[in-house]
């Protein structure tokens, strides 16, 4: 680095960090390379699709002032068709082991067999569930099928008499796509 040069500063946007890691890992990273790199946080919407219209609008003014951001997942072809991304491939494979990331995660960030950008976090989604209701209902094991879900949920609804055996965020947005809202939906509900 040159005598006197002020670090490259960097402006890093995404959604609120309602559970506390992102700031500590800016400014690790800040630490890390004082000097050199400055990242600053732009907070953007917290609803996925307000997030995408936000970056849509300031793409499109051209008043994007953010340098790296982080997307969903079914963002990336749009991205890439209206030009608002780069071309990452050739960084990212002399940079990372593809081997290290979750395939899925790593093919989200692709398209037409380049990539775009590094999956950072996996947003999957957890069963948990009530060992204790389980047992007071004779099931021994949690469900491991939709069909076993469904069935453990019934069976936990009437012996137990609880009212529902089988709860989730079952909002209408893009990331529901795959979730039980949809799939139980045709099988009448759990």
């Amino acid at each position: 680095m040159h005598v006197n040069a002020q670090p490259t500063e960097i402006i890093f946007a995404f959604g609120p960090d309602d559970s506390g890691p992102l700031q500590p890992l800016i400014d690790a990273f800040n630490r890390e390379h004082e000097g050199d790199i400055r990242v600053h946080r732009r907070e953007m919407a917290r609803a996925s699709d307000a997030y995408y219209r936000q970056l849509v609008s300031d793409f499109e003014a051209d008043a994007a002032d953010m340098d790296v951001f982080g997307a969903d997942i079914v963002w990336t072809a749009p991205l890439v068709r209206r030009g608002w991304v780069q071309n990452l491939s050739r960084r990212f494979y002399g940079a990372y082991d593809p081997d290290g990331f979750i395939e899925p995660a790593l093919r989200s960030a692709t398209y037409r067999s380049r990539t775009w950008g590094v999956p950072w976090y996996t947003d999957a989604g957890v069963l948990f569930y009530r060992r204790d209701l389980l047992a007071e209902s004779g099931l021994s094991d949690p469900p491991s099928t939709w069909a076993e879900l469904v069935s453990a949920a019934q069976t936990v609804q009437s012996e137990a008499g609880i009212e529902h055996g089988f709860v989730f965020q079952g909002d209408e947005y893009e990331g529901g796509w795959r979730t039980p809202w949809n799939t139980f939906g045709a099988q009448g509900g759990a």
